[in-house]
């Protein structure tokens, strides 16, 4: 008995001193509303940037969808023909080629200029990101000193917002939005109130367009779908990322698999749920630096300098070297054993 208690004090006191060195919530506060606000203007002006500089960029970047179908879902119209609809010759593949619950989520930022309103959903999703990353360190945050991090903001993307809600099982439901990634983060960290949080999002969707399913099903029919593939063929030895299945044990372990099997766009900015893999500082950084290295090698041998046009698709082979390549090493360096816990990043819920 004795002993036990001087074990349960013991414990008691490294618990304590443990969270004693966490971060404070005045320094989460204030660090999650810097990031936000920088989050928000850097989206904004690579965003207008990218604007000026092609006229085949439209306002809100890769937001616009969204915001075009939830526009669309307030006037009780089908949100899917009526993005359709708005296609030209010059943007052949404009579709929604989301789920409806993508729409709700959309439905708060419609107030907002079409300008304003990627960034300001990118820069909040990046506040609420940074806010939770730091529940326990400081460790994940090279994340957002990332060229992945850089390319969603200026395209607007959901990868900060799909990150975030899949710390938080009350709202890991929205990860259905993108299912792509979202399976593959869901999957590796499942919960029954994410599982529940989907199915509720599924039937309010269901309510307010019941052919939503076929419909969305029905935009990937191989007409100007956008180039979508697994890293496991991205290039000959893309299936050297399945040995990440010697680690199904680990969370880190499981995610790289399911995002080594789920198709992505290889241009950068959804592989930023890469930086759930490492486990410390450096390694977070490592893997941001090599981020870089990736879009300064496919910018030399890849770019074409002559017409200056983005083949986005040739990104695949330096997306699969110097990001997917570092995580199977680091991941494969861990024992097949589940953590005692979940990672410091996975517990900010």
């Amino acid at each position: 008995m004795v002993h036990q208690a001087t074990s349960l004090s013991r414990h008691a006191r490294i618990h304590a001193v443990t969270e004693s060195s966490y971060p404070s919530r005045r320094q989460r506060i204030a660090l999650a509303v810097l990031i936000g606000v920088v989050s928000l203007a850097m989206s904004l002006g690579l965003t207008l940037g990218r604007q000026r500089a092609d006229a085949n960029v439209k306002e809100g970047a890769d937001f616009r969808v969204p915001l075009d179908a939830a526009q669309a879902v307030l006037t009780r119209s089908n949100p899917y023909a009526a993005v359709r609809a708005q296609a030209t010759p010059e943007d052949p593949g404009a579709a929604f080629y989301y789920p409806l619950p993508a729409a709700l989520v959309a439905v708060p930022f419609i107030p907002f200029p079409r300008w304003l309103a990627g960034a300001v959903f990118f820069g909040l999703s990046s506040g609420l990101l940074a806010w939770l990353i730091t529940r326990r360190s400081y460790d994940q945050l090279p994340l957002f000193f990332s060229t992945p991090f850089i390319f969603a903001a200026a395209a607007a993307q959901w990868s900060p917002f799909l990150i975030a809600v899949s710390f938080v099982p009350a709202l890991s439901g929205f990860l259905i939005v993108k299912p792509n990634l979202g399976a593959a983060l869901f999957l590796s960290r499942p919960t029954w109130q994410g599982i529940a949080g989907g199915i509720v999002l599924a039937a309010v969707s269901f309510l307010i367009l019941p052919s939503w399913l076929g419909d969305w099903l029905g935009t990937f029919d191989g007409n100007g779908t956008v180039f979508h593939r697994p890293p496991i063929l991205f290039s000959f030895f893309g299936p050297v990322l399945l040995l990440a299945a010697l680690r199904w044990r680990r969370p880190e372990g499981r995610l790289l698999l399911l995002m080594a099997c789920m198709p992505q766009f290889p241009f950068f900015y959804d592989q930023l749920l890469l930086w759930l893999v490492p486990q410390s500082r450096r390694e977070a950084l490592n893997l941001s630096w090599f981020s870089f290295a990736a879009f300064a090698a496919w910018m030399a041998f890849s770019f074409d300098w002559t017409t200056r046009e983005v083949h986005m698709a040739s990104a695949a082979p330096y997306v699969l070297a110097l990001l997917y390549i570092p995580c199977l090493v680091m991941v494969l360096r861990r024992p097949n054993e589940a953590p005692a816990g979940l990672l410091p990043v996975a517990q900010a819920a």
